[in-house]
């Protein structure tokens, strides 16, 4: 039996919305198609910023009256604690997808990694596109490009790049995917963007 979350939501007019699953993947895509919730037609792309997981339905609905109760202050001091503690929700709650595409940028035939990090930007310009919501999940609307604007270091020899989406202009980080992998990020191109200050982007 597949246990049960509440959840909170923070929409793209910087609403929130709180609610419950047994399937957290399935209902965000479920909110950023618009058929989620009447409140969250409409407000896509949303993002989890809060889950607690629970016994029960039961459980799952009575938590839901309390946190709706909580002023909006609270529920994203709630939320602060909450990524504190895990920086991201659990990849198991996604289905995530790696898969090749044609770059929007460039048009270069990309394929799928090898390395174990999904997919989700161009190894040749390093351009990107608005996909996800969590890396790999492919349940973000937006689909706009993204541009690469920096580039930080992640523990010992690991590089994130920066992107900003030239639409909704929401940044996302994503792993540079090493030189182990069928077709590596061109590092030179790595490089170049960690001259640039990220406070431009």
């Amino acid at each position: 039996m597949r246990p049960w979350f509440v959840y909170i939501l923070r929409c793209a007019d910087k609403t929130l919305y709180t609610g419950i699953t047994n399937d957290m993947g399935r209902r965000l895509e479920e909110h950023n198609r618009g058929v989620g919730a009447k409140y969250t037609r409409g407000r896509s792309p949303a993002k989890f910023i809060y889950s607690k997981e629970c016994e029960s339905r039961s459980a799952a609905l009575k938590e839901e009256a309390r946190l709706k109760k909580l002023t909006k202050k609270e529920k994203l001091s709630l939320a602060k604690n909450f990524k504190g503690k895990a920086r991201e929700l659990p990849t198991k709650l996604f289905r995530v997808i790696n898969e090749g595409f044609v770059c929007g940028n460039c048009s270069a035939d990309v394929p799928p990694t090898t390395c174990g990090t999904p997919r989700n930007h161009c190894p040749f310009c390093l351009y990107s596109k608005h996909v996800d919501v969590h890396v790999g999940d492919r349940a973000n609307p937006c689909r706009g490009l993204m541009k690469p604007v920096g580039v930080v270091i992640s523990g010992r020899d690991s590089y994130i790049i920066i992107h900003r989406c030239l639409e909704c202009k929401e940044i996302m980080r994503s792993k540079v995917i090493p030189g182990k992998d069928i077709q590596p990020d061109d590092f030179d191109l790595v490089v170049s963007l960690s001259t640039k200050p990220l406070r431009n982007a």
